[in-house]
């Protein structure tokens, strides 16, 4: 009798620990983040994180990252608080004391004295005279 109590009693345990560990599993949404990992590239969870020209802006800065050679050529003008400076998306940790080009990500306000390169959304990389 006794033995079998026991084994009993382990194979509750055993169910319990398996219930919280998928419970668990399911709270953190596990299941869900694991799909859309195998589901999206890289790049597009990226761009989903960090905004095309909202948020950080990273699409805009990846898109023309290399046709500008942007990486400590390029002094980027933020304005949203919420989030860091998105120059670390260029490796750029500081901002550069020569740059030939001003990225605006997420403006309000369009750069008129300026000759504007690229622009899409309320982002634009203008040219530094």
């Amino acid at each position: 009798m006794k033995i079998i109590s026991n084994k009993k009693k382990k194979i509750k345990n055993f169910t319990i620990k398996i219930l919280i560990i998928f419970l668990t599993l399911i709270h953190t949404d596990f299941f869900i983040n694991s799909y859309l990992i195998i589901l999206k590239k890289y790049e597009a969870r990226l761009e989903s994180n960090y905004g095309y020209c909202e948020k950080q802006g990273y699409g805009f800065l990846k898109k023309f990252e290399n046709k500008y050679k942007l990486t400590n050529n390029s002094k980027i003008i933020f304005n949203n608080q919420k989030y860091p400076n998105p120059g670390i998306f260029l490796n750029q940790f500081n901002s550069p004391k020569k740059f030939d080009y001003i990225i605006y990500i997420n403006s309000k306000k369009i750069p008129s004295d300026k000759k504007i390169l690229e622009q899409e959304y309320n982002c634009y990389i203008v040219k530094n005279d």
